[in-house]
C-alpha cells in the first residue's frame, strides 16, 4: 500500500513546493491519528502537542478582541460569593501565532507557537497569560513515515472546569512528547505510536493535584479506495498521580495519594471519503480500568466520531462526538469520564463573508472516593449554541461578530448557571 498523499502533490505547484505540502501533510496526519486513538483510548493519552497546517514557510498571525460575558464565576451566586468574583465582566485579549516550516527532500522541521494575553475589567483574580509551543520532525523512510512532536503549555483552566468551589483560578503547565511510525506495503499498514505527558497544576492547595500520563498505540489496517481504510487497534495508558495530596490527608480510611490508573483497550477504526462531499472517521473501543480507588474500576467503551458533508459550495456541515476518560485534576477523583458531541454548519455568502453556527453538549463525570471538599462538582451536563459572523476587510484582515448561550446543570446546585456572551475581534495574517 502507498502511505497517504496528499492531494496538493498532484496539483500544479512546483516539484519543491509539491514535496514541502506533502510533507506537511504527512505530519499533521499521522499526528492527529495519533490523537484520535488516544481520544478513543479513553482520553487518557499524552495529548497532542498542535501541529502546524498549511504549506507557509513562515506564517503569522495576530487577534484582538472585546467580549460582554454575563457569569464569568462558573456558579451561582454562591459560587461567586466563595470565588470573590463579580459575574458579569467585560474581558479583552490579544494573542499571536507564529509558524516556521524547515522542508527538505524527505524531512520537515517545524515551529509552533501561541500566546495570548487575557484581561477582565472587574475580575483581575481571572487575568491570563496563556502560551504553547511545539516543535516537531516529520521524515519518509522507505515505506514508512515517523513524526516527532514536543510540546510545552501554560495556560488558565477555564472556570466552568474548576470543580471546588472554593478556588477562582488554577494554571496548568504541561510537558509533552509523541511519536508515531507508519509502515504499509501494498494494502496492509501498521502504525505504532507513543506518548508521555506531565501535568502540573498550581491549586493544590485547594484539591488539584498534578498527574503524569504514559500511552501507547498499535494498528493494524487494510485500505481500499473504494471500502475506505478498516484498522484494529490495540491500546494502553497508565496515569500516576503526584504525592501532595492535602485533601485525601483529611480522611484516614483513604490512601494518602491516588494509586496509579491503568487502561486497556481494543477496537477497531473505519475512515472513509464518499465522492467530493461526504468524508469521516468512526472508531469504537472496548477499554477496561483498573487500580485508582476501588470503586473506580470498570469496564467500558469508548467512541470517536467526525462526519463532514459539504452540501453545496457554500454550505457545509460537521459533526464530531467522543466519549472517553481523561486524568484527573483533581486529587479526590481516579478520572473523568467524558462525552462531547458538536454540530457546526457554515455558509459563505460572498467571498467575504461567512456564517458559522454551532451546538455543542458536554457531560463529565469525576469517579473517585466520596467527596471530600465542600461544594466540589461530581457530575454536570453543559449545552451550548453559538453564532458568528466573520467579514474579511482587504486580503489580510477580518472582523468577527461572536454570541453564545451556555446552560450547565450539576449534582450540587451551586454550580448550574447561564451565561449569555457577545464578543467582537479583530484577525489578521501578516
Amino acid at each position: 500500500m502507498r502511505l497517504a498523499t496528499n492531494p496538493l502533490t498532484n496539483s500544479g505547484l512546483p516539484a519543491r513546493s509539491r514535496t514541502f505540502a506533502g510533507l506537511a501533510a504527512l505530519g499533521a496526519a499521522l499526528l492527529c491519528a495519533q490523537g484520535a486513538q488516544a481520544q478513543m483510548a479513553g482520553g487518557l493519552g499524552a495529548g497532542v502537542p498542535g501541529v502546524p497546517n498549511g504549506d507557509q514557510r513562515i506564517a503569522i498571525e495576530g487577534h484582538a478582541d472585546a467580549a460582554y460575558d454575563s457569569n464569568v464565576t462558573g456558579g451561582n451566586a454562591s459560587v461567586a460569593s466563595q470565588r470573590r468574583l463579580t459575574p458579569e465582566d467585560e474581558i479583552y485579549s490579544a494573542g499571536t501565532n507564529i509558524t516556521l516550516m524547515l522542508p527538505s527532500s524527505r524531512q520537515l522541521l517545524f515551529f509552533d507557537g501561541q500566546a495570548e494575553l487575557q484581561r477582565y475589567a472587574r475580575n483581575s483574580t481571572l487575568d491570563a497569560n496563556n502560551y504553547r509551543l511545539s516543535v516537531g520532525a516529520a521524515e519518509r523512510l522507505g515505506i514508512c513515515a515517523a513524526t516527532l512532536v514536543g510540546g510545552y503549555s501554560h495556560r488558565e483552566t477555564q472556570i466552568q472546569q474548576v470543580a471546588v468551589a472554593t478556588i477562582a483560578k488554577n494554571i496548568a503547565t504541561q510537558d509533552s512528547g509523541n511519536a508515531d511510525v507508519t509502515c504499509g506495503r501494498r494494502k496492509i499498514f501498521v502504525d505504532i505510536s507513543g506518548g508521555v505527558s506531565k501535568l502540573e497544576n498550581s491549586a493544590k492547595t485547594s484539591g488539584f493535584v498534578d498527574s503524569q500520563t504514559v500511552s501507547g498505540n498499535v494498528a493494524v489496517g487494510y485500505h481500499n479506495t473504494v471500502l475506505g481504510d478498516l484498522s484494529l487497534l490495540g491500546v494502553y495508558s497508565d496515569i500516576q498521580y503526584g504525592q501532595d495530596n492535602l485533601l485525601l490527608a483529611l480522611d484516614p480510611t483513604l490512601p494518602t495519594s491516588v494509586p496509579d490508573v491503568r487502561q486497556y483497550g481494543v477496537g477497531l477504526r473505519y475512515a472513509r471519503k464518499v465522492g467530493l462531499r461526504l468524508s469521516g472517521t468512526a472508531s469504537v473501543f472496548y477499554n477496561r480500568i483498573e487500580g485508582g480507588f476501588v470503586h473506580t474500576q470498570s469496564d467500558g467503551l469508548g467512541v470517536t466520531a467526525s462526519l463532514a458533508y459539504r452540501m453545496t459550495s457554500r454550505t457545509q456541515f460537521t459533526l464530531d462526538y467522543n466519549l472517553g476518560n481523561n486524568a484527573s485534576p483533581l486529587s479526590t477523583t481516579s478520572y473523568v469520564h467524558s462525552e462531547d458531541l458538536h454540530l457546526n454548519a457554515t455558509y459563505n455568502l460572498t467571498q467575504r463573508i461567512t456564517f458559522q453556527a454551532g451546538v455543542s453538549h458536554q457531560r463529565e463525570e469525576y469517579r473517585g472516593a466520596d467527596q471530600i471538599a465542600l461544594l466540589q462538582l461530581r457530575e454536570s451536563d453543559s449545552n451550548q449554541i453559538d453564532g458568528s459572523i466573520n467579514i474579511k476587510v482587504g486580503q489580510k484582515l477580518t472582523v468577527i461578530l461572536n454570541a453564545q448561550h451556555l446552560e450547565r446543570t450539576a449534582d450540587v446546585r451551586q454550580f448550574n448557571y447561564n451565561a449569555d456572551r457577545v464578543s467582537i475581534g479583530l484577525s489578521g495574517k501578516f
